[in-house]
């Protein structure tokens, strides 16, 4: 998400640093704090601390296809292999 969102979201003292690793809701929402992936690309030492924050992120998407949502169809196919 990176600072910007996390302080929209909690408040002007909120940052990726102090909340990552933290359980966050969001309403019902689960919220991973993690650096932006920019943030990344500037600063190759947080390249791993991202990876890491996407691997916990992964149970709460499917695993990267729409099964969680109730369907099969993969993420980012083209309208054609969707059915559409």
């Amino acid at each position: 998400m990176g600072n910007t969102v996390l302080q929209a979201l909690f408040g002007l003292a909120a940052d990726v640093r102090g909340l990552r690793n933290r359980p966050l809701v969001r309403g019902q929402t689960p919220v991973i704090a993690t650096y932006h992936p920019l943030a990344a690309r500037r600063r190759p030492h947080l390249f791993r601390l991202l990876v890491e924050d996407f691997a916990r992120a992964v149970p709460y998407v499917g695993g990267g296809t729409r099964e969680a949502a109730g369907t099969t169809q993969s993420v980012g196919a083209r309208p054609s292999e969707r059915g559409v």
